[in-house]
């Protein structure tokens, strides 16, 4: 086992995720929702009820497919298209339920949710209570750490995909 895999052992959730993240209100609009993501340059935020309780997770993926011109699906995909198209409210495009983590948990353990359930980040709770939320990228960071200390330098990067 290589020393960055004993790391994510070790490493907690609550020292790699994003503290006190964005939340949406499940009554906010699609559109104005959709305006708060790009301009806290964030991909999805959680989704709070009136009480503050987690009700899902609304992402760029849900203000897409409320805006787009839907697609002819059959099965279940189908009537996600229907229940976007006709979402009006950030209650009613969201995925549920949010997939969650405890604080407490590991980032390896945070790494497998991650892939097992094929979502970009998962919100993390304590005692039921929104705290934060730990994204892909916040666990490539330590599986990576020399890519996170260039994430602010402009110079060249390795080339992505085939080629």
């Amino acid at each position: 086992m290589d020393t960055t895999s004993r790391q994510a052992r070790q490493v907690r959730v609550t020292d790699v995720m994003t503290a006190v993240p964005v939340t949406l209100t499940e009554h906010q609009s699609v559109h104005h929702a959709g305006i708060i993501l790009l301009r806290e340059a964030v991909s999805a935020a959680p989704v709070v009820d009136d009480d503050g309780g987690l009700v899902g997770v609304f992402s760029h993926s849900d203000v897409l497919a409320r805006f787009a011109s839907p697609r002819h699906r059959r099965g279940p995909l189908a009537r996600v298209d229907d229940r976007h198209a006709s979402a009006v409210t950030v209650g009613q495009a969201c995925s549920r339920p949010a997939i969650t983590i405890g604080a407490g948990a590991t980032v390896d353990t945070a790494a497998r949710e991650l892939l097992d359930r094929d979502v970009g980040r998962l919100v993390v709770v304590d005692e039921g209570a929104v705290i934060g939320v730990v994204s892909r990228t916040d666990v490539l960071k330590l599986f990576l750490p020399e890519w996170a200390e260039q994430a602010d330098d402009p110079g060249p990067r390795p080339p992505m995909g085939p080629g």
